[in-house]
């Protein structure tokens, strides 16, 4: 698949960001820099969060005091959310998304079989819950970096 024929779908928690003890989301180690890079490289970059209402409105406060979308360049209206890991494929296959970013081995499942799968940081025990074909695991952002932007997808 060429870099430009991709488009990018990107969990939020757990993936561009961790929550620290204090439960303040820090962005992981170059997330953003390959994030603004997938944004000039791809087709189109989305960002995809399952959350609850609470949880949406940090997400969009977090978006906002960090420039997100200054720094990165993705567009306020290519950030959607949902309320199950399941409505994350339904929202993917309307976007015509096939690559896929995401820490849950659940969200995985319920993309469809075309999309090219990207597991950032899973928990061993979730991956072992279903029977995921088609999938790259990556341990960081620069795993990302290399996938992307060396040919490796």
């Amino acid at each position: 698949m060429f870099l430009k024929d991709i488009t990018l779908g990107i969990d939020f928690g757990n993936t561009i960001v961790y929550n620290d003890y204090n439960g303040n989301k820090i962005a992981y180690l170059k997330s953003v820099e390959v994030i603004t890079e997938a944004v000039k490289r791809c087709k189109e970059v989305y960002i995809i969060s399952k959350v609850n209402e609470f949880q949406r409105l940090k997400v969009l406060h977090w978006l906002k005091e960090n420039d997100f979308h200054e720094k990165t360049g993705i567009s306020p209206n290519n950030v959607f959310f949902c309320g199950a890991y399941d409505q994350k494929g339904l929202i993917a296959h309307k976007l015509g998304i096939n690559c896929f970013i995401d820490d849950k081995p659940e969200v995985m499942a319920h993309m469809n079989r075309t999309v090219y799968k990207i597991l950032f940081c899973p928990n061993p025990k979730e991956v072992r819950q279903f029977d995921l074909k088609h999938l790259q695991d990556v341990y960081s952002w620069d795993n990302v970096s290399q996938l992307l932007f060396e040919g490796n997808i």
